[in-house]
C-alpha cells in the first residue's frame, strides 16, 4: 500500500518522476523480498515484507531506480549474495536458477549462509516436488534452525512461508 501511495504520488511526466516511480516500485518489491527473507529467518515473514516494502518504496523513490539499498546490502552481508539472488529467482518462479544458487551455499562454512540455503531449498522443494519428497528438506531445517524441532514443525513452517511467499508475489504482481 505504501508503495502504491509513493508511486501514485509521483504524477508528473518528468524524467525524474518516471525514475522515482520506477525506483519506488523496484524498491518496494526488493524491500518486501528482503523483509520476507529477514522475517523467514528471524520469525515473522509477513511483518518483515510489509516493513521492507515501506522502507524500500521510500528508498527507491528517493534514489530513483538505483540498485542496492542498505536493506539489500545488509541482507546480502548476513545471508550471502548467492542466497539473496536465489530468493529473487524463487520469487520470480525461476526454480532452476534458485536451486542453483541454493546449492552453492548448502555446504558453506558460514552457518547463516547454510541456514538461508536450507530455507531457500525447502521453499523451492515445496513448490516443485511431491509431498513425499520433502522429508530431506525438513530434516535439514531441523538440523539448522533452532526453532524447527520436528518434521511436523518444518512442514508447518514451510507451508506458512510458502503462503507468505505467494501473498508477496500477488501483492507485487509477480507472475
Amino acid at each position: 500500500m505504501a508503495a502504491m501511495l509513493v508511486v501514485t504520488g509521483c504524477q508528473s511526466q518528468s524524467a525524474a518522476s518516471g525514475q522515482a516511480k520506477k525506483g519506488a516500485g523496484y524498491g518496494a518489491l526488493t524491500g518486501a523480498v528482503c523483509g520476507f527473507f529477514w522475517g523467514l529467518l528471524r520469525g515473522n515473514p509477513i511483518k518483515g515484507a510489509a516493513t521492507g516494502a515501506v522502507v524500500g518504496a521510500g528508498t527507491g523513490a528517493v534514489v530513483g531506480g538505483i540498485h542496492g539499498s542498505g536493506t539489500d546490502r545488509d541482507l546480502k552481508a548476513e545471508f550471502g549474495e548467492v542466497n539473496y539472488k536465489g530468493l529473487l529467482a524463487l520469487v520470480h518462479r525461476d526454480y532452476p536458477t534458485a536451486k542453483e544458487y541454493a546449492a552453492q551455499t548448502a555446504d558453506d562454512p558460514n552457518p547463516k549462509y547454510r541456514h538461508a540455503s536450507a530455507w531457500l531449498s525447502a521453499l523451492i522443494a515445496k513448490e516443485t516436488l511431491r509431498k513425499d519428497e520433502l522429508g530431506p528438506y525438513y530434516d535439514k531445517l531441523i538440523e539448522l534452525d533452532d526453532d524447527v524441532e520436528s518434521r511436523e514443525d518444518a512442514r508447518v513452517e514451510v507451508r506458512l512461508a510458502e503462503r507468505d511467499l505467494k501473498s508477496l508475489r500477488k501483492q507485487f504482481n509477480v507472475r
